[in-house]
């Protein structure tokens, strides 16, 4: 499931990723925040990230510097 692919999106040209298409990162969002605490996880936005990505490494940066030993 994670990549389907059918013959009809291949005739149709057309492929939509299914965690983008039908918002099926906030499944597996879900089960990492079961595992993880919200507190221990960043999310970053792609299209700010692919638009300028060094405020993101910056904030990323920070984030992983202010992890306590």
């Amino acid at each position: 499931m994670m990549d389907e692919y059918t013959d009809a999106q291949e005739q149709d040209g057309c492929y939509v990723n299914p965690f983008v298409g039908e918002g099926l990162y906030a499944r597996y969002l879900r089960n990492w925040l079961s595992i993880v605490p919200k507190r221990q996880m960043m999310l970053l936005n792609f299209d700010e990230w692919t638009r300028d990505a060094q405020p993101a490494m910056q904030a990323a940066a920070k984030e992983l510097c202010s992890i306590p030993s």
